[in-house]
């Protein structure tokens, strides 16, 4: 079967402290896969996630926090889906956030995205930790980090060409590859401080998790 595709994205920053955080949904269609990539300043959690979403992760540690969340497009949402719309999370208290937001297509809808152990630490080379479907298939492995202001991409993980992208203290790249697991190489930065990372697996849509159904 096709691996899934990167076939959108978007960016958005809240430049104020606030708990209301906007952001920008990139084009999309029926049965696409949205996945929201964000920073926040701080040490935040995310008390209230955009109606219809799940979230993957929400870690927070060294003044810099990484969430992810993420909806499969049903048609029943009332978006318009021309890459205008804008959802909103509500954190428990106010921070600054940096948002890359993708399209998948060809991503199954009934099975949710894979994802590894978020990795945290302080140095140059931000780390993610490995991802494990369980049986090997055609992913699309993403690659999400968020860092503290003042430090940009220098190299992204090696192989992770597709997607490539900063904005602000977030940063995203994907890759396809056939196989069961995947533990990325690391990113450089231009200066040491503190970062999360995680991994994960963007299932084909031949896997359907006992569905028994076929999306076209």
């Amino acid at each position: 079967m096709p691996f899934p595709l990167l076939v959108a994205a978007a960016t958005s920053n809240m430049t104020a402290s606030t708990t209301n955080h906007n952001v920008k949904l990139p084009p999309f269609r029926t049965w696409d896969v949205v996945v929201i990539y964000a920073a926040m300043g701080g040490n935040v959690s995310v008390s209230t996630e955009p109606t219809g979403w799940t979230q993957l992760y929400n870690t927070s540690g060294g003044s810099i926090t990484i969430y992810a969340t993420y909806r499969v497009i049903d048609g029943t949402e009332g978006y318009t889906g021309d890459g205008t719309d804008i959802v909103t999370y509500v954190t428990a208290t106010g921070q600054f956030s940096d948002h890359i937001t993708h399209t998948y297509r060809g991503s199954s809808p009934f099975d949710t995205p894979t994802t590894s152990t978020v990795a945290s630490g302080t140095d140059t080379t931000p780390n993610p930790g490995q991802a494990a479907p369980g049986s090997a298939d055609d992913y699309l492995w993403v690659v999400h980090a968020t860092m503290q202001a003042g430090s940009n991409v220098t190299a992204y993980p090696a192989n992770y060409t597709i997607g490539q992208l900063q904005n602000g203290r977030v940063t995203v790249a994907a890759r396809q590859l056939n196989a069961a697991t995947q533990n990325p190489p690391a990113w450089t930065i231009s200066a040491s401080v503190a970062w999360h990372a995680d991994t994960l697996a963007m299932w084909p849509r031949n896997i359907s998790g006992g569905w028994g159904q076929v999306i076209i």
